[in-house]
């Protein structure tokens, strides 16, 4: 069965990010243009192929539409100040290690003050140590 990961990230995109990186971000975690129960058979249709291990996963998407809680709380992606943010809160079944390599795909995109920098941390649900994504 496997155990449930807690991932929470919170970043700001670069100014340069590409306009099909926050076309798709928008889409999925706002749920626009996605059909309610039919969200995991059509969604990889109606976004653009990324050249990233993270999308040849089986469940990519499921990592960015589950939520901790079932709450659509846990996804929040909007235009604050001129800039782009992400927030994710999500418990996920981390079975091909989509975190890692989303964390990577999306580490190219990430607006940094300083490196290294912490764009989140994730939690294993018989642990109470959290880890930290530093990029």
């Amino acid at each position: 069965m496997g155990m449930y990961t807690e991932l929470k990230i919170n970043v700001v995109l670069k100014e340069n990010t590409p306009p099909c990186v926050i076309e798709f971000l928008n889409n999925i975690i706002n749920r626009q243009h996605l059909d309610g129960e039919n969200v995991l058979t059509t969604s990889r249709n109606l976004f653009p192929h990324f050249n990233h291990e993270f999308f040849e996963c089986d469940r990519w998407e499921l990592l960015l539409i589950s939520t901790k809680g079932g709450y659509t709380e846990g996804r929040y992606f909007t235009k604050l100040e001129g800039k782009y943010v992400l927030k994710l809160h999500t418990e996920f079944k981390n079975y091909d290690n989509e975190i890692d390599k989303f964390i990577h795909w999306m580490s190219s995109f990430v607006e940094y003050k300083r490196r290294p920098h912490r764009v989140g941390y994730r939690n294993f649900e018989d642990t109470i140590n959290e880890e930290l994504y530093i990029v």
